[in-house]
């Protein structure tokens, strides 16, 4: 009998392979048949035919429908892009320049609105910025452009001619249509460079008297070199290569003679005390003639010249320099006055390493380093 059946199989192979297959296919299609059966208790599959059952049945749910909504003015949404403000400078103090990159309003700090990625204060209030709307994206809320007539694009402009544009008095609260509003001028003023101290570039070494006219003989504390004879008033002068005199700046006046008896010595072995001679402190009064400036010094043997005053050079980092020019840097004296703008100011003192500004319409000082 074993040996029988691999021989009925053998001879009977086709019609064995497609009986099974037959049974195969009807034992797959019996299971889905029941699948749907099982799924149609419960959906209908017709929509425009009886729903008595899809209603009754209790496990059916109904997708809710979505809504689109539109967000509110303060808050996020997928539909808008978030609101961004752009990194400018909001202080003339800052050592380096403002990135100008766009930000995320969230990522500001409104206790301090600083840049997120150069850390450079802002010229807003962010938290005015954040409760107030900014139609054009600049930066200032619309309430204050309107409150001073600001239009877009006004931000980078000086529309009243303090020297500072919108921009900048926006961040200083300061009034960008008056001109006597404005953030403080000694923001933008510094020192630049050391103290300089100023010696006399010539001395009078001795006095005659010819037919009654004081003259003087003038040499250079640097060298020594002679200019000459001068007479009181007179400019004193030096001789080129071709020996064609010029004036140097200086003149000579008010000569004091002035004769004075002064100790020198040990004491005297006869009396004990010290023995006395007379001495020339006669002083002589030199004229810088580019100021007037007064210098009066010694008649007497040559020096390395004396400190009479000291100098120091001012930089003012706003479009009109000063007294009204274009000139941004200006080297000053103790007493010197200049102005910025409308405002005048004054050097009250000048030390070794630093100056002290007084702003004459204000009455404030401030000393630079």
């Amino acid at each position: 009998m074993k040996n029988q059946l691999p021989e009925f199989f053998k001879k009977n192979y086709a019609p064995v392979a497609f009986v099974a297959g037959l049974v195969v296919c009807g034992v797959c299609i019996a299971c889905s048949l029941k699948s749907l059966s099982a799924k149609s208790k419960n959906v209908s599959l017709n929509p425009y035919g009886d729903s008595s059952e899809y209603a009754a049945t209790p496990e059916a749910v109904v997708p809710e429908q979505t809504i689109l909504q539109a967000p509110a003015d303060d808050a996020a949404s997928y539909l808008l892009s978030e609101k961004r403000f752009f990194c400018k400078a909001g202080s003339t103090n800052d050592s380096k320049r403002a990135c100008g990159r766009p930000f995320p309003a969230a990522k500001l700090d409104k206790d301090k609105p600083v840049c997120p990625y150069c850390r450079i204060l802002q010229p807003m209030s962010q938290r005015e910025i954040k409760l107030n709307k900014d139609a054009n994206g600049n930066g200032i809320p619309d309430d204050w452009e309107k409150k001073y007539g600001v239009k877009p694009g006004d931000e980078d402009k000086d529309l009243d001619g303090d020297g500072f544009t919108v921009m900048e008095e926006f961040s200083a609260e300061t009034d960008p249509s008056a001109k006597d509003s404005h953030p403080d001028y000694f923001a933008s003023l510094s020192m630049s460079g050391e103290v300089k101290k100023e010696t006399m570039p010539i001395y009078c070494s001795s006095v005659n008297k010819m037919s009654k006219i004081w003259r003087f003989d003038i040499r250079s504390c640097a060298n020594n070199g002679s200019y000459g004879q001068v007479a009181q008033g007179e400019p004193v002068t030096r001789s080129d290569k071709f020996g064609k005199r010029s004036p140097i700046g200086w003149s000579v006046t008010n000569y004091v003679e002035k004769i004075e008896m002064r100790k020198v010595g040990g004491e005297s072995a006869v009396n004990g005390k010290a023995l006395e001679r007379p001495v020339d402190v006669s002083t002589i009064v030199f004229v810088r003639e580019k100021d007037g400036k007064r210098i009066t010094v010694p008649v007497g043997p040559r020096g390395k010249g004396f400190e009479f005053e000291k100098t120091v050079k001012l930089s003012f980092s706003r479009p009109q320099g000063f007294n009204g020019g274009d000139k941004s840097e200006l080297t000053v004296r103790e007493g010197d006055e200049f102005t910025l703008y409308a405002e005048k100011f004054r050097v009250e003192k000048i030390a070794d390493g630093s100056v002290i500004v007084k702003n004459l319409t204000t009455g404030v000082s401030k000393e630079y380093k």
